[in-house]
Order: structure tokens, then C-alpha cells, then sequence
């Protein structure tokens, strides 16, 4: 699966990327392995699909999955919906075939660490919060993020 178009549920992902809130602790999660094949999951609140279908994440926290990533380019993100109280409850009187979320299986590609990538990415994630929590997290993130980690994504499979 070479073409990130050709992939089943990008757009489904890339959706359900757009609706999570940073603020009510919506986080995607991404596995690494070092060389040796020792596991590595970490939660990731800046996980964007982007127009030619590349993942981003910002890196801030995240030491040992860059690390790994570095030794071993293979990464897996695993993203879920939050349906809240009566959401779960449809769920399980409706369509059980629904997804209930995605792993979505990548290459690392490249870490790219200057300012305007990295503030683009930033904006982006900024777009997730409610107006009045913006400008604390801006400056936060002024702070924190010193690159963009890129990955391509191989595969999208649907968790039931």
C-alpha cells in the first residue's frame, strides 16, 4: 500500500482526528520498538493527518518513542472514539460492525525542526481547544515542542 490515497478509512481517521478534544483527554497513543524489540507506548495529544494523507506529531515529551524511532522506523497509532455515556449505550444497540476506532501502521520518515513547521503544527493543534485555553497552551507549546516527527502511513485497520 504505497499511495496513502489507496488506504481504506484514511479519511475516517483523519475525520475522527479532527473532532478530538485535547481538552476532554481525547489522546491517540503511538507504539515503537527499539532495535532489541522492546515496546514503547506513549499517549499523543498532536496526532494530524495531513492533505497528502502523512501523519504529524509534534514532539514535546516524548524522548524514548524518538529514540526508537531513530533504531526502528515502524510505528503503530492507535486512535479511538469517545462516544460519552449515551454514545456507548447506541453503540451497543446499533450497528455492531462500526469501528470503534483505528490502528493506523507507519513509517517514520523525518523529524523537521524548524520554527514554522513547527508552529504550523501548532496552530493546527490549537484549532482542538476551546478559545479561552488557546493562549496558555500557546505558550506552553512555545516551550515545549522542538520538532514535528513525520510518518507515512502503510496501513489503517479498523478495532472492533
Amino acid at each position: 500500500m504505497g499511495n496513502n490515497a489507496q488506504i481504506p478509512d484514511l479519511e475516517r481517521v483523519k475525520d475522527l482526528m479532527k473532532k478530538m478534544k485535547l481538552i476532554k483527554g481525547q489522546l491517540a497513543h503511538i507504539a515503537t520498538c527499539d532495535s532489541e524489540g522492546r515496546p514503547n507506548l506513549a499517549p499523543v495529544g498532536s496526532m494530524r493527518i495531513t492533505e497528502n494523507g502523512n501523519v504529524h506529531v509534534i514532539q514535546g515529551f516524548l524522548p524514548k518513542t524518538f529514540s526508537n524511532l531513530k533504531q526502528n522506523p515502524k510505528a503503530t497509532f492507535s486512535v479511538f472514539k469517545l462516544p460519552g455515556v449515551f454514545g456507548l449505550f447506541n453503540l451497543f444497540l446499533s450497528n455492531k460492525d462500526e469501528a470503534l476506532g483505528y490502528r493506523v501502521y507507519c513509517d517514520f520518515i523525518e523529524a523537521l525542526d524548524d520554527q514554522n513547521t513547527i508552529e504550523h503544527e501548532t496552530t493546527e493543534i490549537l484549532k482542538k481547544f476551546p478559545w479561552m485555553f488557546r493562549k496558555p497552551f500557546s505558550s506552553f507549546a512555545k516551550e515545549t515542542f522542538k520538532r514535528v516527527l513525520v510518518f507515512k502511513v502503510k496501513d489503517i485497520r479498523a478495532t472492533m
